[in-house]
């Protein structure tokens, strides 16, 4: 079902924004088509209530995410689900191709109060789930797991004396993609995920002083390689924090034939938090 449910979004997103007929093929899922597979030998060193958050790192590597208030890290990586030959127009000015339709995996891990490993698992990602959601919905399997309080609602975080604080806002409304799902945020490097942004969320950083750049990708991942978007699908805006202070930058995505660009906005307090308190926080990241 999930595996349909992907190849139907592409499909659907393909007809969007190219105007183009399209019928998927699928086939085993053994190629690699994005990221590095993670399979059961090679987390076989860890140990529940033994291995620590270090070891699993310096083991598999930089995390895709951090998801610090459920004390869970990921690792994701993409496998080939099906093939999908396409068509546009009609004719002699028709044109066509072949593309590889993902089917998204992660491995997760979560940790206890000590970096200890609590639990860890390979899954199939939803394509209508951010990485954070898929997070969740996993540790929620567990009950025992599961007690932590996740804040819903915008509340001013302690910032320490020598450092500042980002928070990149997605307000939505119908200047925004209706059909996105949701952007990747990425802070100072496209290594480093900030969070991957529905409409009505935001999420906070608290960095250190000095310059820093948040960079927007609306189509992250491999989507990218599958679709003709006009203009750029990248953006980055680049600021210059001092300690103490709280940077409020709002996201839209402009959207139109072929265009998926999003635009990022510095804005004041009293401009920020007029939205804010409307919004669902989903998390902040300490560098």
């Amino acid at each position: 079902m999930m595996k349909k449910t992907l190849i139907f979004s592409i499909i659907i997103l393909m007809v969007v924004i190219q105007g183009c007929i399209a019928i998927p093929i699928p086939v085993p899922e053994k190629e690699v088509i994005s990221g590095k597979e993670i399979k059961g030998e090679n987390v076989a060193f860890i140990k529940t209530g033994a291995t620590t958050r270090e070891e699993v790192i310096e083991k598999l590597g930089k995390p895709y995410s951090i998801i610090e208030d459920i004390r869970v890290i990921s690792y994701k990586w993409e496998m080939l689900s099906a093939y999908v030959p396409w068509i546009i127009g009609g004719g002699y000015s028709a044109s066509g191709g072949v593309l590889s339709v993902p089917s998204p995996k992660v491995f997760f891990v979560q940790f206890d109060e000590n970096e200890h490993v609590i639990q860890f698992e390979i899954i199939t990602q939803s394509p209508l789930e951010t990485i954070r959601e898929s997070a969740i919905r996993w540790v929620e399997k567990h009950p025992e797991t599961s007690s932590h309080k996740r804040p819903e609602e915008y509340s001013a975080l302690l910032i320490p004396r020598d450092k500042a604080m980002i928070c990149v806002y997605r307000p939505g409304g119908f200047t925004d993609a209706p059909l996105l799902h949701a952007p990747a945020v990425f802070l100072d490097d496209t290594d480093n995920l900030l969070a991957e942004l529905r409409k009505s969320t935001y999420v906070t950083a608290i960095v250190p002083t000095g310059i820093h750049s948040i960079t927007v990708d609306s189509l992250p991942g491999s989507p990218r390689k599958y679709f003709s978007v006009q203009g750029e699908h990248i953006t980055t805006l680049t600021i210059d924090v001092s300690a103490g202070r709280i940077y409020y930058i709002k996201l839209r995505i402009t959207h139109g034939f072929g265009e998926l660009k999003p635009i990022l906005t510095l804005l004041s307090e009293e401009e920020a938090m007029s939205v804010l308190k409307e919004l669902k926080y989903i998390g902040n990241l300490t560098k």
